[in-house]
């Protein structure tokens, strides 16, 4: 095999290696030149050795080809520290020896030197201040629709999780974090091994942004939602790049099991980058970009440098949704950094944050926000690292409010229904998060731009908006076989033909619909509305007698008739409530019995 011509050259000498440049005629080298200064300075550094495109390969030709690789170095030439799985890539610490090999290698891509990555540096801690962050993008009124996060897991890759705090614990004991995973190379994870314990508190007030359920800390964004903790930050806050890139290799590899659908990254480089920097670190987008292909959306903060068109890496990878920081209220004037960054002389809701780098795809609350912290307690701080766990949250709430949306259309959905602001440093526009515009946005269905369409096979049903608000927009009259009022779920009578009557059991064969109220269209011949005539909900919103006999209700709940004649309850098993379902619950309902809006099925 014919070898690409050395760039450098390795002579030995008795105060060791020394690297000799030939001349630039020569074709490219895979070494980033940063790698060879460090060697020059140092004698060996730590890298990231990616491979040759091999997209198209499976996990274990990557593991052969990265054998093949391995195999012509030695101990002296190459210290192997991380060979990740669904990526061609490894890490490890390199010497001038194992540079010239690596140079020469037909399968090796590039080489680059293994980035510090940072906790993107928050203001120092503060006197708590009132959260108002979550009213700010109305995610507590898509909790009032019962959408939480229930069952949405979330991967918070930072310095770790508080796993003992109670805003994670208390509520439903050990089934908050399912899973936790430690990633340091040269540093030693907390005791036993693969546990997340942080030992410095951001990775905590990151998760109690996503995920609080209220306990000690204000409600998070998503408070039902689950966590998987891991750690590639230590407690100072650094840790190096290829460990964030191995974490995202094993929620790839292990996602049957994990099943996490949004990742969050509130750290970042040192080094800035212009988006898109996609080649910067082939690796990492990789690991990104896998993620994405299979149904995992990526958020990182966009840095605290208050740079105007530049960001971090990975928030600067173009398929990752990089979020800034806007105030959410008038907290007075700030200074940030120490040294100082820059300072907002004064403060408003929506106000962009001096400190926010570029032009992120999202702006978010960032400052200052009250969240959990190491200790079972709480802490005020604030930057782009308490942005993006927002825009994670309400992802979250955006895959319970539709299970089958894709990272493309959250991305789209939180950019088309955001509140613009506008960044007075760059004079560019973006979109802060509307997480109740956005869930309205996927409930509704608009995109589709139906009338009215029930999907079959999830039986989800979309409306355009067209309805009038609170009743059915068409209803005709029948014949009742007893009086009926609005919002009874009625049956037809298998005694009195062309009537109908109250339905009266769970799941009845019989059912109908239920009683409209007020319908902007009436079909059929005029009558008395009570006894020998009624309304029938035909097409809209109509409320409805529910039960909670089938357990507590949520919207986008199937209703089915109930035990109670004239009521509806939640259909458990759609198979049960074959040709039984009256329509779609458009609000959540606890416990006892009452009315909610629900959407005609037909």
């Amino acid at each position: 095999m014919k070898m690409r011509p050395l760039r450098w050259l390795i002579a030995g000498i008795a105060l060791g290696a020394v690297l000799v440049r030939f001349s630039s005629a020569q074709p490219s080298s895979p070494v980033d030149p940063e790698v060879l200064q460090e060697i020059q300075a140092n004698g060996s550094t730590r890298v990231i050795v990616t491979l040759t495109d091999t997209s198209a390969l499976r996990v274990q030709q990557i593991a052969q080809r990265i054998e093949g690789v391995l195999r012509e170095l030695t101990p002296q030439d190459f210290q192997l520290s991380r060979r990740f799985q669904s990526i061609a890539a490894f890490a490890g610490v390199v010497t001038a020896t194992g540079i010239a090999k690596l140079e020469r290698h037909p399968d090796v891509m590039r080489v680059q030197l293994d980035l510090v990555l940072r906790a993107i540096s928050p203001q120092p801690r503060l006197q708590p201040h009132l959260s108002e962050s979550v009213p700010l993008i109305q995610a507590n009124s898509v909790h009032s629709l019962g959408i939480r996060g229930n069952g949405v897991r979330i991967a918070i890759i930072d310095t770790g999780i508080d796993t003992d705090h109670p805003d994670f614990s208390t509520a439903a004991p050990g089934d908050r974090i399912v899973a936790q995973n430690c990633f340091l190379s040269g540093a030693s994870c907390p005791s036993p091994p693969n546990v997340a314990e942080d030992g410095n508190g951001h990775g905590t007030h990151v998760s109690g942004i996503a995920a609080s359920d209220g306990s000690v800390s204000p409600v998070g964004v998503a408070p039902q939602a689950q966590l998987v903790a891991i750690k590639v930050l230590r407690d100072n806050g650094s840790g190096y790049l290829s460990d964030t890139v191995a974490a995202l290799d094993w929620i790839y590899t292990h996602n049957a099991s994990l099943n996490v659908k949004v990742v969050n990254m509130s750290l970042g480089s040192l080094d800035l980058y212009t988006p898109p920097c996609d080649t910067a670190y082939p690796a990492m987008t990789t690991a990104i970009n896998n993620l994405r292909n299979i149904g995992v959306i990526s958020f990182a903060a966009s840095g605290n440098n208050a740079n105007a068109t530049q960001m971090s890496l990975p928030a600067c990878i173009s398929t990752v949704v990089s979020v800034g920081a806007v105030y959410d209220a008038n907290v007075g004037s700030i200074s940030w950094g120490n040294p100082q960054v820059c300072r907002d002389l004064t403060t408003a809701a929506d106000q962009v944050a001096c400190i926010t780098n570029g032009v992120p795809d999202l702006q978010a609350p960032g400052a200052l926000i009250t969240s959990s912290f190491i200790g079972g307690g709480t802490a005020t701080l604030g930057g782009t690292s308490m942005a993006s766990p927002h825009a994670a949250g309400t992802a979250a709430l955006l895959i319970q409010a539709k299970p089958s949306i894709t990272p493309t259309e959250i991305e789209t959905v939180l950019q088309t229904t955001g509140v613009p602001v506008t960044d007075p440093k760059n004079g560019q526009t973006r979109p802060r998060i509307n997480a109740f515009a956005a869930v309205s946005a996927v409930l509704s269905c608009t995109a589709t731009g139906a009338i009215f369409r029930i999907e079959r096979a999830t039986g989800n049903v979309c409306t355009d908006g067209s309805f009038f608000s609170g009743n059915a927009d068409v209803a005709e009259y029948i014949l009742a076989s007893e009086p009926l009022e609005p919002g009874d779920v009625v049956e037809l009578d298998p005694h009195n033909p062309k009537h109908y009557r109250k339905a009266r059991e769970p799941y009845s064969p019989w059912v109908a619909g239920v009683i409209s109220t007020q319908p902007g269209v009436v079909l059929g011949a005029r009558g008395h509305y009570v006894g020998e005539r009624a309304l029938l909900a035909l097409l809209g919103r109509v409320p409805v007698k529910a039960t909670t006999e089938n357990g507590p209700i949520r919207p986008g709940d199937l209703l089915t008739s109930a035990s109670k004649p004239g009521y509806a309850m939640r259909c458990v098993d759609v198979t049960q409530c074959e040709g039984a379902i009256i329509g779609k619950a458009l609000e959540a309902f606890d416990e006892g019995e009452g009315a909610i809006l629900m959407l005609v099925m037909r």
